[in-house]
């Protein structure tokens, strides 16, 4: 999935090697953010009126989001829904303009 912030840029999950990028089409340029978790497998994102891309992490039962203007990443782990669970497995995140995830 690609999605454009309130800058222009436009963003997607590199499923392949454990990112996500970010095209600047003024400049032509690609910045990649590597995800924390080993083999996270980012597969969907969606992006807040503040410009944090939040990305559900399919592999690693946590959600992700990088902060625009210095690229910080900070994941949070999603509960298990009691003993003996599964880790949970997000497919796709999204998020409210003010950065209020309301699903996964």
């Amino acid at each position: 999935m690609i999605d454009i912030d309130p800058s222009g840029r436009l963003w997607f999950p590199s499923t392949s090697d454990n990112s996500v990028r970010s095209f600047e089409p003024r400049s032509g340029e690609f910045t990649r953010y590597e995800l924390p978790s080993r083999n996270a497998f980012p597969l969907q994102l969606d992006i807040d009126d503040a410009g944090r891309v939040w990305v559900a992490e399919l592999s690693s039962g946590k959600i992700a989001v990088i902060e625009p203007e210095d690229g910080l990443i900070k994941e949070y782990t999603l509960p298990k829904h009691g003993e003996g669970a599964l880790t949970p497995a997000p497919v796709s995140i999204v998020v409210d303009k003010d950065g209020v995830v309301l699903g996964f």
